[in-house]
């Protein structure tokens, strides 16, 4: 806002006479229709159909062209071939054995013709091409350890060179309309064992090949991207042999003043190879470099220095926002090695004449701006401070004075140092020949920021000239705290029936009845849950039995996205152990928002007793009807009609419920509990006895419940031994309608 005044080959058998050379891990790949090619060993995990890459995959590849390129006529003598794999595909394979598990072998270099057309070089002969084998599943590809390789080369084809690459049936070409670039793979070779894909010769051929996470000087020497490593100074850089050749310079800025020296150090170690650095000076809104420096290389080989020194120097600076590419050759070409940012401030400002004059008036807040005629076009941000919160929008304000020139301002947006954005610029504010205006405001939005430090830079356009080459009137810095992607306040309860709960509750999930001690063959929930959540999440859970550190369940819950900006208040999860044993149980609840499994509680206990009276699961009966009319000689009810549906029952209906009990003791009196709870209220309970065991030691309890209300019932049943206590033995949930 701007106011004025104050705004991605098939071969039959083996070939007699091919050239086989080992250049990688195995003797090089068979074709990719090989008949007579080894048994796979077999793993797992086997996806039903084709593969299919991902959707993110293919996005990343859409704008991205890799011509096909053919290798030349096939030689018999094997001239043809380019007598081992190339240095670009060798990093490539080196990369993949070691970032990717689940790869048996990787098959590479073999100089024969291509099986598809025998009078053409197969592209494993020129070295272009892998084979990535990978064990399958039951006779089927593994597509949990293929598709992620498969996936990660389509989506980085245009940095890899990846020209063509078969998987699990499907092919992937890296030129055509993106819609046709995916087919069935039509050779005689599924390719269900492994992976068959080709670089495109120039990056095959590359041994400075950009590897998504592996630094282009890897082999050649070490650098770390740190203060210690890049830095520049007003002051002269010393050192020498008297300090062990180790260079520094004291002045350390990013910040220069208009005439300064800005003197530069870049430290590498452990060289191995003879290097050469350059220097390029970009000017922002410069389409070529304003100058360049190459120095000569210095000869490290066949020795290992322990470092080197690069330390250009830039006289004289004049105002821009500068990147200083650094380069290293190391015999292949150049590669970009890094870049020093620096910015010298000013612009056409503060010269003699100058249209305006900027003095340090900048601001930001949490708040708006306010002001306008009342306040004598004088703006102001409300809830000015330093530092932010996550997730908060913060306004940055700034202000010229003595404005005798039409101008507009634009901002672009830095976030830790790399660049996030820029504004579009605002309209032209005209001020009339002649006429000064006091001051003229400017201000933007950076809605919810992250953690980190941020910097506006301020930019101011005058008529006539390059647009936008007066650059840097305000830097205008702040800080954002991160917040914790979600609170935790240790909770966590047991219960044996589903916790209760959704949008009628506000998400608000509760256990009816708590509790740490349950009976054999019941189902524990643990409840937990997490609050004021910012990121997506997942849980896992895990349980272990009697003081054993052996997991013996794992639970791990599916994604939920939280939307960027959105704060969910409650995450709830209840993982369950089915049917549990009896013994002392531990359970632990983690969380994982991306970054990894973090543990919320790890201590959650309960106990499981053992069956009691000789009762098992197996002896629960629900039945429709009155027990009494259905009793058999001995008194006990037949349950001439079963219940088979047990989650719901009619609440005009009569039902009762057999339980039996036995290998109880004859002359021991015996004790039996129902309580009945009404959506989580105990609605009634009723105690039966003490009776003493028939003399088989069997007993039965047979509750009836005459028209149970409609709604949610919860029916716990209990027994008691003797001058025991009640133990709880089974319990019925369900639903009367």
């Amino acid at each position: 806002m701007v106011r004025r005044k104050g705004k991605r080959e098939k071969m039959s058998r083996s070939i007699q006479a091919a050239l086989l050379i080992v250049a990688f891990i195995v003797a090089a790949c068979a074709s990719d229709d090989r008949k007579d090619r080894e048994e796979s060993v077999e793993q797992s995990v086997a996806i039903s159909g084709n593969y299919a890459p991902s959707s993110d995959a293919l996005n990343a590849a859409a704008g991205v062209t890799i011509n096909m390129m053919v290798p030349p006529a096939w030689a018999a003598d094997g001239s043809s071939c380019s007598g081992g794999l190339l240095p670009g595909t060798t990093k490539l394979a080196e990369y993949v054995k070691g970032a990717f598990s689940g790869i048996s072998r990787i098959e590479t270099y073999w100089c024969r013709p291509n099986t598809a057309n025998l009078s053409q070089t197969s592209t494993h002969g020129v070295g272009w091409a892998l084979d990535i084998h990978i064990p399958m599943d039951n006779g089927a590809a593994d597509n949990s350890v293929g598709d992620p390789i498969a996936n990660w080369l389509i989506s980085n084809a245009g940095t890899l060179g990846v020209q063509f690459l078969v998987w699990d049936k499907t092919q992937y070409t890296t030129s055509g309309p993106s819609a046709s670039r995916v087919a069935i793979y039509s050779g005689p070779i599924p390719h269900v064992d492994h992976i068959h894909f080709e670089l495109a010769p120039s990056y095959a051929a590359n041994s400075n090949l950009s590897i998504p996470g592996v630094p282009a000087w890897q082999g050649s020497f070490q650098f770390n991207l740190d203060s210690n490593n890049v830095y520049g100074c007003t002051d002269a850089v010393t050192g020498g042999e008297s300090t062990n050749w180790i260079y520094s310079c004291q002045n350390r800025q990013t910040v220069f003043q208009p005439g300064q020296n800005a003197n530069m150090v870049i430290r590498v170690d452990n060289v191995q190879r003879n290097v050469a650095f350059s220097i390029e000076a970009w000017r922002l809104g410069q389409s070529s470099p304003d100058w360049t420096w190459t120095d000569s290389a210095l000869q490290v080989e066949p020795n290992v220095w322990p470092h080197a020194f690069y330390l250009p120097r830039f006289n004289n600076v004049y105002a821009g926002d500068w990147d200083m590419r650094i380069y290293a050759n190391t015999g292949s070409g150049p590669f970009q090695l890094t870049t020093f940012h620096f910015i010298v401030p000013g612009g056409s400002q503060q010269w003699p004449g100058s249209p305006y004059q900027y003095n340090g008036n900048n601001y930001n807040c949490n708040g708006s701006v306010t002001g306008g005629a009342s306040t004598n076009w004088i703006y102001t941000c409300n809830g000015q401070q330093s530092s932010y919160a996550a997730g908060d929008n913060v306004t940055v304000l700034m202000r010229i004075d003595n404005v005798t020139s039409s101008h507009r301002f634009r901002a672009r947006i830095f976030h830790n140092g790399s660049f996030l954005y820029t504004t579009s610029p605002t309209g032209w504010n005209d001020v009339p020949t002649g006429e000064t205006w006091q001051y003229a405001h400017y201000w933007t939005t950076i809605g919810n920021v992250i953690s980190g430090s941020y910097e506006a830079r301020v930019d101011i356009d005058l008529p006539g000239g390059t647009e936008f080459e007066n650059v840097n009137v305000a830097i205008i810095p702040f800080t954002v705290n991160p917040v914790a992607p979600f609170i935790y306040n240790g909770n966590a309860v047991t219960c044996s029936n589903e916790p209760t709960g959704g949008q009628s509750t506000n998400w608000i999930y509760t256990c009816p009845r708590p509790a740490t001690v349950f009976s054999q063959g019941q189902n524990v929930r643990v409840l937990s849950f997490v609050q004021d959540v910012r990121q997506s999440y997942r849980f896992r859970s895990r349980f272990y039995r009697n003081g054993s550190s052996t997991v013996y369940s794992e639970q791990v819950s599916d994604w939920t996205t939280v939307p960027s900006g959105q704060v969910w208040s409650t995450a709830y999860t209840w993982p369950t152990l089915w049917y549990a044993l009896s013994g002392n149980w531990r359970a632990s609840v983690e969380i994982d928002v991306g970054g990894g499994w973090q543990m919320l509680r790890s201590d959650i206990t309960f106990t499981v007793n053992a069956p009691i009276g000789g009762y098992t699961s197996s002896s629960f009966n629900v039945c429709l009807g009155n027990y009494q009319n259905e009793r058999d000689a001995n008194g006990v009810p037949q349950c001439w009609t079963p219940v088979s549906s047990q989650s719901s029952l009619s609440s005009l209906s009569t039902y009762y419920w057999r339980l039996r009990f036995t290998g109880l003791a004859v002359n021991t009196n015996v004790q039996f509990r129902i309580e009945a709870y009404h959506s989580g209220t105990l609605g009634w309970s009723w105690d039966f006895g003490p009776y003493l065991p028939a003399s088989n030691g069997e007993s039965w309890f047979f509750p009836e419940f005459a028209n149970p209300g409609p709604g949610n019932w919860e029916l716990l049943f209990f027994l008691k031994i003797g001058s025991g206590s009640f133990q709880q033995v089974d319990a019925h949930l369900f639903f009367a309608y």
